[in-house]
């Protein structure tokens, strides 16, 4: 099977599942597509894209597993995207 006819394949199954996706899950998608542009995220948005709490985000901040940084020392963190992706896929 050629690669053009694979991905083919791929995004007609991704359309059938968006169809079939609950309106919030829908929202939930998009938002999650807008942060993925941002290239990096605060907390809070690390904590609803990983369905986790921001207490587990900053816990697993401290220990050193999710990495993170500060523009100054009174910033917010912000956590790079490639980040996430590799949060989830329990990569250390």
């Amino acid at each position: 099977m050629t690669s053009n006819k694979k991905i083919k394949q791929r995004l007609d199954k991704l359309t059938e599942e968006i169809r079939n996706l609950l309106p919030e899950k829908i929202d939930k998608l998009d938002k999650l597509l807008h942060v993925i542009e941002k290239r990096v995220v605060s907390i809070k948005e690390a904590a609803e894209i990983l369905d986790i709490s921001v207490d587990t985000i900053r816990r697993s901040i401290k220990s050193g597993y999710l990495k993170a940084f500060q523009l100054n020392k009174m910033g917010n963190w912000k956590i790079p995207i490639e980040e996430i992706e590799r949060f989830t896929k329990g990569e250390k």
